[in-house]
This record gives structure tokens, C-alpha cells and sequence, in this order.
């Protein structure tokens, strides 16, 4: 997810005393979600405050908990093994992160962006500089 300074990404680089800082910030699924996959809804707004509160850094936030937060939708007790398994409850619980996100996110005032990554998408080189270049391209998003 890819969030932007309001202050910040109105000014074009020139016009700021110091170059724009990226920040990656990695929310593991023990933050964001219970035992049971359910998504703990309380401990969002405390991290999306402190994000946009950064001044002058644009943050990236890479987020887990879209496995655990689907799994329990799916039928499954604990967190499957199976590859396939976990795709799909992969595919359920991301809505459900990203909806979540989007809310706090928007109560905030601000937009966000998704960008799906893989391994493939930072070990190939022309992958690599697509990924890139969608990220830069949600920077105007925020301004």
C-alpha cells in the first residue's frame, strides 16, 4: 500500500530543503489480526495515524494478514498448508485487509494504492521496473 505525505507531495522537489525519505513499514499478521483470523479492526487507526503524521516521508506499507483473515471464512480452523489452500484464503482475507485500510485510511482524509507484488516481481529486472514505475505512479494520488 503505497501512502504519501499530504505537505509533502504538493511540493515539487526542488521547492523542499530536503529530498522526500521512503520509508517501508511490514505489518506482520500477529498485528492485525486474532488466533481465530479475525481481523482486529482497533489496531489500524493507531498505525495509519502515525503514518500520516510522518512529515516528509512517503510510506509504503507492506501488510500481512490476508491468509489469516481468510481462512476462518473458508471453513478452515487454523491457517492451511496447501498451496492451494492458502491462495484462496489469501484471495478472501485481502478484501477484507484492504477494506479495512481503505476505511481508516479514508476517515483520515487520504487515498490509498494497492500494488500486488511477487518474487517474480523483484528478482526479474523488467518486472522490477513496472512495479516501480506503478508505484510512482500513484504518488499524484495524495496531492
Amino acid at each position: 500500500m503505497h501512502v504519501m505525505p499530504k505537505e509533502a507531495a504538493g511540493l515539487a522537489t526542488a521547492e523542499r530543503e530536503r529530498p522526500l525519505q521512503r520509508v517501508v513499514l511490514k505489518i506482520g499478521s500477529r498485528i492485525l489480526t486474532d488466533s481465530g483470523g479475525r481481523l482486529r479492526p482497533e489496531g489500524f487507526p493507531a498505525i495509519a495515524r502515525v503514518v500520516i503524521d510522518a512529515p516528509d516521508i512517503e510510506m509504503v506499507i507492506v501488510t500481512s494478514g490476508a491468509v489469516t483473515a481468510g481462512f476462518a471464512t473458508l471453513g478452515h480452523e487454523s491457517a492451511p498448508f496447501r498451496v492451494e489452500e492458502r491462495l484462496a484464503a489469501a484471495a478472501v482475507g485481502q478484501t477484507k485487509v484492504m477494506r479495512q485500510w481503505t476505511e481508516v485510511f479514508e476517515e483520515l482524509g487520504r487515498d490509498i494504492a494497492q500494488v500486488l507484488l511477487t518474487n517474480d516481481s523483484l528478482t526479474d529486472r523488467r518486472r522490477y521496473v513496472t512495479a516501480r514505475r506503478s508505484m510512482r505512479q500513484n504518488e499524484p494520488m495524495s496531492r
